[in-house]
């Protein structure tokens, strides 16, 4: 499954305004013509905004020997030792500290883990022996933590998981498997976005959950995957992708409110994003699926822009929206492409996992 995730997909973060902030006040003296409150209002006006660009991946080629990657403003972190088989995912950042989820190797077992500035940390599964976990989005709340992944043992199908300040919660609900891939908050209310299974035959169907509870946004032996989701107002998006069985063609789609809205055939999502009522989703434009010929890709509305070239190890990822600038990371055959409003940078040797921009 891990494999397949790494595929088919999952942070999209909030951009807040200028806020009064004491690392931004004028030296004393120099606004000696203001008042005080409209020179902090003014701190927007006085100082340009800087922007972080960060990256998480893994370092090429994938599998047991490579390692956690963190990529900020163009300088490669290794979070673990080179040919430790950790992996990158989620992140978030909340002031100077950031936080990465993913998973290691530990004691010859793959388990869920999180680095907070680059120290690391193991999920544990109440006091049972990993025998396997990984952990895929992270977001804060004030002094909370919250993280979602799998967890797998000899006995039992992937189980989708929830850790709120490393405490684990199962949150899945049928023997056949379930996984996590983003956690929301909104107020309150901790929302859950991954897969469960009807059968031991159909393993991924979209589901949600709210506060442990579960809802399937798909009822039918039909595959349907969530790669992202996203809260804004009232709305909850959930992006990702449905696989009729009977037509073995892929389809973008959107739940809003758990309400379908198709995007395009023949593409895959991987992450979403809202920005002033517009709705970006992040993902691979399928061209023929035979050759393997894809495209790295996001979608405006519905509306399909394709970047980079076409080929057998292109495609979209994440997607982030800061002021005018669109953000798209691509994997290609190579490693990772950012683009910045269509023009590509490379991170060579680093098979890319999520974006996140914060602008200060």
């Amino acid at each position: 499954m891990r494999n397949l995730s790494l595929l088919l997909a999952v942070t999209c973060l909030s951009i807040s305004g200028c806020q009064k902030n004491n690392d931004l006040k004028p030296q004393a003296g120099s606004v000696k013509d203001l008042s005080p409150a409209f020179a902090a209002s003014n701190d927007c006006l006085r100082r340009p905004r800087t922007t972080d660009v960060y990256v998480t991946g893994i370092s090429m080629p994938v599998g047991d020997q490579s390692n956690a990657i963190l990529w900020k403003n163009g300088t490669r972190i290794n979070l673990s030792p080179a040919g430790s088989g950790s992996e990158a995912y989620g992140i978030a950042v909340r002031g100077s500290d950031v936080y990465v989820v993913g998973d290691a190797m530990i004691n010859g077992q793959r388990q869920a883990v999180y680095w907070k500035n680059g120290v690391r940390h193991a999920l544990d599964y109440g006091t049972s022996a990993t025998f396997a976990s990984e952990a895929f989005d992270i977001t804060l709340d004030g002094n909370d933590v919250y993280i979602v992944g799998d967890y797998n043992d000899l006995v039992h199908n992937n189980q989708a998981m929830l850790w709120k300040n490393g405490h684990a919660h199962n949150l899945g609900y049928t023997p056949f498997g379930s996984g996590a891939r983003a956690v929301k908050l909104k107020g309150s209310d901790v929302y859950v976005a991954g897969y469960s299974a009807i059968n031991d035959t159909v393993y991924y169907i979209a589901t949600y959950w709210k506060n442990g509870v579960p809802h399937r946004l798909e009822n039918s032996e039909n595959f349907s995957f969530v790669n992202g989701m996203v809260i804004t107002g009232n709305d909850i998006y959930i992006a990702g992708e449905t696989y009729p069985v009977s037509s073995q063609v892929e389809t973008v789609v959107y739940w809003k409110n758990g309400h379908k809205h198709n995007v395009q055939y023949n593409a895959t999502a991987s992450a979403i994003a809202i920005i002033d009522h517009n709705i970006y989703i992040a993902g691979t434009n399928v061209l023929d699926l035979n050759s393997q010929q894809f495209q790295a890709a996001y979608w405006k509305n519905g509306v399909l822009t394709a970047l980079g070239g076409i080929g057998p190890g292109d495609f979209g990822r994440d997607i982030q929206i800061a002021g005018n600038n669109v953000y798209l990371l691509a994997v290609k055959p190579y490693g990772a492409v950012l683009f910045k409003n269509g023009d590509g940078t490379d991170i060579p040797d680093m098979n890319p996992s999520r974006l996140l921009v914060v602008q200060h």
